[in-house]
């Protein structure tokens, strides 16, 4: 599955084949009623670009610590190879 967006969430997919479902039973409205993916892809973007600024805040907060980590850390030695 090719995803847009948040690729880091889990998603996953489910087909059913030969389902039937009765009209009073379908949820979403159909084709004709979409307005509340609109609806839904707008709550989305506003609610990723918060994750965004608290992450940007939270990086700049422990930047200083962060760079004295990796100065501190060093690479392992490969192992030899008999």
């Amino acid at each position: 599955m090719k995803k847009m967006g948040m690729r880091g969430s889990p998603t996953g997919e489910i087909f059913l084949d030969d389902v039937r479902v009765p009209a009073d039973q379908l949820l979403g409205g159909g084709v004709r009623e979409r307005g509340h993916v609109k609806s839904s892809l707008a709550s989305e973007r506003v609610g990723l670009a918060g994750d965004v600024v608290r992450h940007r805040r939270a990086l700049l907060r422990d930047r200083p610590r962060l760079r004295a980590r990796a100065q501190a850390i060093r690479p392992a030695r490969s192992p030899s190879i008999r």
